[in-house]
């Protein structure tokens, strides 16, 4: 089935692309604009997603399938005849330097994509917390039909007052196979890999010299710092800010690209909240910097951005009037946390630290060469890293970063000094350098956001700087020393990869730590979760205390946003929301908790009116509610008869099958 899941992405994200680009007068069929279609339909998806639910429309695959293909399938039938006699005369394409540099962009993804798949299912299980409730949040809509909830239920932090762009894609992918933890393992490293030959063509357009943004392409698929195959929203947000971007560069060609990039800015506005802020400080400034440049107001860049903003407010006013603003707050916060004090001063607890140049050059999770972290034989990029964002960028992408940003601020200087803001794209680059530096070394200033997760923000102008940098490096050797331009190039792609590349491959391709919700990789809790693999894949498993998202994170099935198994199981006061499956706060005895207190026969009977055929009892209960609970309600049980114990699982892990 997963091919069929495959054909879905694929199709309706062109089909999408395909559908707006048509609209909107662009019927030519080059290389550029069928990839850059997939990128804008990936686009569209969520921002459709988040209209349809808004005005009731069941969040059903087959209607965005059904509506993706509706276009292309009748201009199919309309230019059959075309079309046959295009495939009947097909010849081979010539080798153009712009065919042959698609190729290597190819290539380029190829490379990534084999990495974060590898990396991806090394491991059977979930790293860290954030997939645990992307889990969650897709098997909701996947279910339900909607990203919509009662204001007063936790199911997982992703969803609704959080941006719901990456759920609602990952939800309807859930429902061409129900093998959810393969879906986002699978389609997130797809995703991330994407951002490749989107960034490619974005940096053709920007630069306007195809060179250029190949080598650029080339370096950020090599760079450390620009993500993994960790699975959070950001995966998404990021990759859609190369078609976003590309759009807006469009409109110098035709101003009704301007009409194209408002789902594509929208769906990044409502993917993650992050993304929002640094997308509208890079666009804002792109703005500016141009308008002032060109003496002109761009009026289409600005209905692109307003209508962008106008879209994405389809999700966030009725979502604040559903919240209140203090809900919605805690939902992009984290309130239980110290360090997460407000939206302008937010920090991710595993970042919190003073950076130096040796953490951009020898990065690590310590600070910088004398952290005691491991190195890589080259002595570059440490094999010891960060999985939601990995930092540092290795030495020679250093050298040649700041390379490039001192040849970019000399290409700036001598423009003024000859035609004023002429050129302005050499202080577009450097001002999104300079205000994404600003971000990653947060720590240091008295106003941060999430200063680990700007790294890979980061890097999109750190790698096209470099690009100037190589590319007046190797026209100055080629007139010093008469050597072809791609003898200098090929050296240097081949130290990026000693140093940037093979720590960059080791750090995705080891096994991560499930963390969080099964803290070690090595211990009874997670051999006796990953031991539910031998069940049916979507079991109804009914788990004691841990949260159901561990359940679904492990293959099986525990309905988390039915309000009656969570009452059932405890009664809590003074929660975030009603129905909070992660904090047991005020439980003081196993009389809060029916599911511990009530008769084997009661037990049995309510487990079958949910759909239970399994339960879990683990040591998590005596930890939450006495000594030696979990052993007692597991003999209880097993004495009854109406239990029948299941040894596959390591004590003190009970597994029992409902008669």
């Amino acid at each position: 089935m997963y091919w069929i899941t495959l054909l879905f992405f694929i199709s309706t994200a062109y089909g999408f692309g395909y559908t707006i680009t048509t609209l909107f007068g662009r019927k030519d069929h080059d290389i550029e604009i069928n990839v850059m279609r997939l990128g804008i339909g990936l686009g569209i998806i969520p921002m459709l997603g988040i209209l349809m639910n808004l005005i009731g429309i069941p969040l059903d695959y087959r209607i965005f399938w059904f509506l993706a293909l509706i276009m292309p399938v009748v201009d199919l039938i309309r230019h059959h005849k075309k079309f046959i006699k295009a495939i009947s005369g097909f010849k081979p394409v010539s080798l153009k330097k712009s065919f042959v540099y698609f190729l290597i962009v190819l290539v380029c993804f190829g490379f990534i994509f084999s990495m974060f798949h590898k990396g991806s299912f090394s491991y059977p299980w979930l790293e860290d917390g954030d997939p645990y409730h992307h889990v969650a949040a897709a098997q909701y809509i996947a279910h339900s039909n909607t990203f919509s909830k009662p204001a007063d239920m936790y199911i997982a932090w992703y969803l609704e007052p959080y941006p719901v762009g990456y759920p609602v894609l990952m939800g309807l992918l859930t429902q061409t196979n129900w093998d959810v933890v393969w879906t986002l393992k699978f389609f997130n490293a797809l995703i991330v890999s994407l951002s490749i030959p989107f960034f490619y063509f974005m940096a053709k357009r920007f630069f306007k010299n195809s060179t250029k943004a190949l080598f650029a392409t080339i370096f950020l698929t090599v760079i450390p710092a620009f993500q993994s195959h960790f699975i959070f929203s950001e995966s998404l947000a990021l990759m859609l800010f190369f078609p976003a971007i590309y759009c807006v560069l469009k409109i110098d060609d035709n101003k009704y690209w301007a009409f194209i990039a408002m789902p594509v800015i929208a769906a990044v506005l409502t993917t993650q909240q992050l993304s929002t802020f640094i997308f509208a400080g890079l666009m804002g400034t792109y703005w500016l910097i141009k308008a002032i440049a060109k003496k002109n107001l761009l009026p289409y860049v600005i209905v692109a951005g307003v209508g962008g903003g106008l879209l994405a407010a389809s999700f966030y006013v009725p979502t604040f009037f559903k919240y209140s603003f203090d809900k919605a707050a805690i939902s992009a916060t984290a309130d239980s946390d110290p360090l997460h004090v407000a939206w302008y001063n937010y920090a991710d607890s595993s970042s919190v630290r003073d950076l130096g140049v040796t953490d951009f050059v020898h990065p690590c999770m310590g600070s910088g060469l004398f952290s005691g972290c491991p190195k890589s034989p080259s002595g570059s990029v440490p094999y010891g890293n960060k999985t939601d964002n990995p930092t540092g960028f290795g030495w020679v992408m250093f050298l040649l970063i700041l390379f490039g940003a001192i040849i970019t601020a000399m290409l700036l200087y001598s423009n003024i000094k000859k035609e004023g803001l002429g050129d302005y794209k050499y202080l577009i680059l450097l001002v999104w350098l300079g205000f994404l530096f600003l971000m990653v070394i947060g720590d240091k200033l008295p106003v941060k956001i999430l200063p680990n997760r700007c790294w890979a923000f980061l890097c999109i102008p750190a790698v096209m700087v470099a690009a100037n940098g190589w590319n007046y490096a190797v026209t100055a050797v080629k007139k010093l020393w008469k050597i072809p331009r791609y003898i200098p190039g090929a050296v240097i792609v081949i130290l990026l990869i000693f140093t940037s590349w093979v720590p960059k491959e080791t750090i995705n391709t080891s096994s991560w730590s499930p963390h969080v919700f099964i803290p070690s990789a090595d211990n009874n809790d997670l051999r006796a979760y990953m031991g539910l693999s031998g069940l049916p894949m979507n079991t109804y498993v009914f788990d004691f205390c841990k949260p159901d998202r561990v359940i679904m994170a492990s293959g099986m099935m525990s309905p988390i946003w039915d309000p009656e198994i969570y009452d059932y199981r405890y009664s809590i006061e003074n929660k975030l929301y009603q129905w909070d499956q992660d904090v047991f706060r005020n439980i003081t005895s196993v009389d809060n908790s029916r599911m511990l207190s009530s008769s084997p026969i009661e037990f049995s009977n309510w487990l079958k009116s949910k759909g239970y055929s399994i339960i879990l009892i683990g040591p998590d209960c005596d930890e939450k509610f006495g000594p030696n609970t979990s052993i007692r309600r597991f003999e209880e049980l097993r004495d009854s008869g109406l239990f029948v114990h299941m040894p596959q699982l390591p004590a003190p892990h009970y597994l029992m099958r409902v008669n």
